[in-house]
């Protein structure tokens, strides 16, 4: 199974992940992530709905991932985390640095035409 799928709206691209976030996958979630950049959405979505468990790498990935948008102008947006996930970004203050909405928050920001 794959990490991670990707779809697209018009100026959105939403990589929906799955399972952990993880050194043994970092590197094709990396690649799916580089192909979204290249093509320059305005937005790009992380759906962590089914994303189970991130590690050290996971997150240093997530910082990177940050940078990268941000210096690309494209805006980054994490959604959907599930209550362990969140927390872990509570403790570490990621969620003050990365964006990090609720689903319905995104879909109305982001997917509502």
């Amino acid at each position: 199974m794959s990490i991670a799928e990707v779809e697209e709206h018009r100026g959105v691209s939403v990589i929906k992940i799955f399972g952990s976030l993880t050194i043994k996958v970092i590197e094709d979630f990396d690649d799916i992530c580089e192909t979204e950049i290249k093509k320059r959405p305005d937005v790009i979505g992380l759906d962590c709905r089914d994303l189970d468990f991130i590690d050290s790498v996971g997150i240093n990935h997530l910082f990177k991932l940050s940078h990268s948008t941000m210096s690309g102008g494209i805006k980054l947006v994490l959604f959907d985390l599930n209550p362990t996930i969140l927390e872990i970004f509570r403790v570490t203050n990621l969620y003050k640095l990365l964006k990090v909405v609720s689903r319905e928050t995104f879909e109305l920001e982001y997917l509502v035409e």
